[in-house]
């Protein structure tokens, strides 16, 4: 082999083992990375991957640091509010001048045969104002008119009577109230013309009188009234002397009456319950609430009481307007 054809076989080889070495290089494996000496961040079970953690420390506003962690708990629904209450229909208005109805008075018990003195006490009950006003027929208290002229209009108070009224024997003594009564009887709160004893304007005729020696008529029996009221009463006498629930009483007892919302005006000898007691007449346990106006001889319960006159246990309150002789009592 001469020269130039070794050199070509050198380079040749030369060239295949270059070649080879190349070859053979591309799957020589590559040498491992450098290990980073930190551990690897162990992700907390509540939050799998790192990404997420930053993500909800960017958006979710922290809890302070002693609060537990914050877990929804569902709200229930509020309780649906109440019905309300319907309120009552309005009562319709009434026309600007029409009274107020007044509520009529309890029947009173019926008498049975007659008998105006159920308890035997001797005394003949009153029931109503009718029965009051007709004591002034009976100023002695035995049952009968003292006039023979009056004896129809005492009956039509006691209708049906028994004979002697139903009192034991022995015959009537005084009377007895039994219900309360008010003078208010069209029950509009006002003393006028409705009333069945505004009489004009004078109110109430006052029960027994004294007009002189020879003209007088006492009332001498008794009147309990058992702790009964007369409300209401109205007297307007002004020029007119002894006036009260009674004028004049000589001898008589009326013991146990409350006047309530009275209003009494006379001239002289003027009382809310006696206008004039003497004789002996006895007021007892009597109340008198009430306006009371004369000139001489004016009293909150009694005008006058002399000559032996009695009054105890009894009370008055209310103005008393008087000249001469005025007492809140007597």
């Amino acid at each position: 082999m001469d020269g130039k054809t070794a050199f070509a076989t050198i380079l040749a080889g030369g060239i295949a083992l270059a070649l080879l070495l190349t070859a053979c290089g591309s799957e020589t494996p590559a040498e491992p990375a450098p290990q980073d000496p930190r551990p690897e961040p162990t992700a907390e079970a509540s939050d799998p991957t790192p990404t997420a953690r930053a993500v909800a420390t960017a958006t979710v506003r922290p809890e302070p640091a002693t609060a537990p962690a914050f877990t929804p708990v569902p709200v229930a629904a509020p309780p649906p509010p109440p019905s309300p209450t319907p309120e009552p229909a309005p009562t319709p208005a009434r026309e600007q001048d029409e009274p107020p109805t007044p509520t009529p008075a309890p029947p009173s018990p019926a008498v049975i045969d007659g008998d105006y003195d159920a308890d035997d006490d001797g005394l003949i009950e009153v029931y109503d104002l009718a029965q009051l006003d007709a004591i002034r027929y009976d100023v002695d208290g035995d049952g009968v008119a003292d006039q023979a002229s009056a004896q129809a209009q005492y009956l039509e108070a006691f209708p049906d009577s028994a004979e002697g009224m139903g009192c034991r024997v022995g015959g009537c003594e005084g009377y007895e109230l039994v219900a309360d009564l008010d003078f208010d009887t069209n029950g509009n709160g006002q003393a006028d013309s409705g009333d069945a004893y505004w009489n004009n304007g004078s109110g109430w005729e006052p029960i027994g009188y004294y007009r002189g020696s020879d003209d007088q008529q006492a009332f001498q029996t008794t009147l309990d009234g058992g702790g009964h009221a007369i409300a209401n009463l109205h007297v307007s006498r002004p020029h007119e002397d002894y006036v009260g629930l009674f004028g004049f009483s000589s001898g008589g007892e009326i013991r146990n009456v409350t006047l309530s919302a009275a209003s009494v005006t006379g001239h002289d000898y003027v009382g809310a319950l006696v206008g004039n007691n003497e004789e002996g007449g006895r007021v007892i346990g009597c109340v008198s609430e009430a306006s009371v106006t004369g000139n001489d001889f004016v009293g909150g319960l009694v005008g006058d009481d002399k000559d032996g006159g009695r009054i105890s246990d009894s009370s008055a309150r209310g103005a008393v307007t008087g000249l001469r002789y005025v007492g809140g009592l007597v």
